[in-house]
């Protein structure tokens, strides 16, 4: 049979980033979306936190293959909070992919 559970990582990694999305991410979406500037604040705090890493060479710090779970589990979490920060976990994954 085939179990669709995720991980205990993948699950501490999830409730760890939602808790970010809506103590640190909701209450400042609607003054990120207002301006025209890129929120470096936010990013840096998602390196932080791994997601920029998700998928990256670990000879560069990341977590090495890709893995479609955690990354759909990671923007879904952050979009609790900023769906255009929720973007991130991809838009890095595909950085590496434009590069091979």
């Amino acid at each position: 049979m085939i179990d669709f559970a995720f991980t205990a990582e993948q699950e501490d990694f999830r409730k760890d980033l939602r808790r970010f999305a809506v103590t640190e991410l909701a209450p400042r979406y609607r003054e990120r979306a207002a301006r025209s500037e890129f929120c470096w604040t936010a990013h840096r705090q998602l390196a932080e936190l791994g997601v920029l890493s998700l998928g990256l060479p670990e000879k560069f710090g990341g977590t090495g293959e890709p893995d479609p779970i955690t990354l759909g589990l990671a923007t879904e979490a952050l979009a609790y909070g900023d769906v255009n920060v929720a973007a991130a976990p991809a838009t890095s994954l595909l950085g590496k992919v434009a590069t091979q």
